[in-house]
């Protein structure tokens, strides 16, 4: 039956074999539930879906990764398990807007962002590339590669940046020099 079905059919399986609390359940898949603003980012830390989310097993919040909403997601990006932010990542409903939040998370780990660099589909986005380009933690050969792609605006607050590799800041500099 499973191997049939695709991949709702796989997720709605895999629900019924966790026992994941019902109100984690209808908050992690409304739609309607989207994520909060800025202020309420300290209030929702406190609140009670990251408290709940902290009880599950690894196995359920690996799940509600992989199919939650996007208020689902952003708490589980902060998940201290690397596997959780894995399937954060490979969720199919991942937005373009929330990859460029991760990207700006300067405490973000390092294989995130690696990972969001390495991603084709995501990288094609010019914010993205910007943003992996003033990331400390953006791997020197990714960055570098980026560094090609940058507007002159971005290229000259690149080039007097501090956080980023020394190696990227010249690359700035060079590629200010030459165009």
């Amino acid at each position: 039956r499973l191997l049939s079905g695709d991949l709702f059919d796989l997720g709605r399986w895999f629900q019924e074999q966790l026992d994941i609390p019902m109100e984690l359940k209808e908050a992690a898949f409304d739609p309607a539930a989207e994520v909060p603003e800025e202020d309420d980012k300290a209030e929702l830390l406190k609140g009670n879906l990251f408290v709940t989310l902290g009880k599950l097993k690894v196995s359920q919040r690996v799940l509600l990764a992989f199919t939650g909403n996007s208020l689902v997601r952003t708490v589980l990006l902060k998940d201290r398990n690397r596997i959780v932010r894995r399937f954060v990542l490979r969720n199919p409903k991942i937005t373009p807007k929330e990859i460029e939040t991760v990207c700006k998370d300067r405490q973000q780990d390092t294989e995130v962002i690696a990972s969001v660099a390495n991603n084709r589909e995501w990288t094609r986005n010019y914010n993205i590339r910007r943003l992996l380009c003033y990331h400390p933690k953006t791997p020197v050969v990714q960055a570098l590669r980026f560094v090609n792609t940058l507007y002159r605006r971005d290229l000259q607050l690149l080039a007097r940046s501090k956080e980023v590799p020394s190696h990227v800041v010249s690359a700035a500099r060079r590629r200010m020099i030459s165009s």
